[in-house]
């Protein structure tokens, strides 16, 4: 986690959007990973918000399916619905699924 704190310091002074949306993401998972759902969220939003409006569809996608295995975990279950819907149908669209679902 320190590595990815660090790295996503450095995407920030370097001013790239898409390396700041893949950082976000993996503080995110990771954070999921530990089972601290609630820290991961803010990431997560932070990544989705770049990838839309940058339009990163596959970095989208990645984003929409770890945010919504978050919010399943807290219970969220309309708005983990949606996501999951969303990294589904994004796979789709690029068809790519590796690059969303096991991104």
């Amino acid at each position: 986690l320190r590595h990815y704190e660090r790295a996503l310091a450095v995407a920030e002074r370097a001013g790239g959007r898409g390396p700041l949306a893949d950082v976000l993401t993996s503080v995110g998972r990771t954070h999921y990973d530990l089972k601290q759902y609630v820290r991961a969220l803010p990431y997560l939003a932070r990544s989705q918000r770049i990838c839309e409006q940058d339009s990163l569809l596959d970095q989208l996608g990645a984003n929409s399916l770890a945010l919504g295995q978050t919010q399943q975990a807290l219970g969220q279950r309309g708005p983990a619905e949606a996501n999951l819907r969303r990294a589904l149908a994004l796979a789709r669209q690029i068809d790519d699924a590796e690059a969303v679902l096991l991104r």
